[in-house]
């Protein structure tokens, strides 16, 4: 395969079916938007002092025959 063949992948579109209420009809899983914050705690009565952010603004669409797979930071 040549470098000119490589910059040019392969376009596709593809129909997505709507259902009356905004959702994707193909959709097994659908998230939007996902955000997930953890409190930071400090003291002897564990007050929460502040926030991490985990996840921020996650689109997810996963349709059927699809797999998703989430490593943590353990790697399990």
């Amino acid at each position: 395969m040549t470098a000119q063949q490589q910059s040019n992948p392969l376009q596709a579109t593809a129909v997505t079916p709507q259902s009356t209420n905004g959702i994707r009809a193909d959709a097994m899983l659908e998230v939007r938007n996902l955000k997930m914050r953890i409190p930071l705690r400090k003291g002897l009565l564990r007050r929460v002092v502040g926030q991490v952010k985990a996840v921020d603004g996650v689109n997810l669409f996963i349709r059927p025959g699809e797999t998703l797979g989430l490593v943590g930071e353990s790697g399990c």
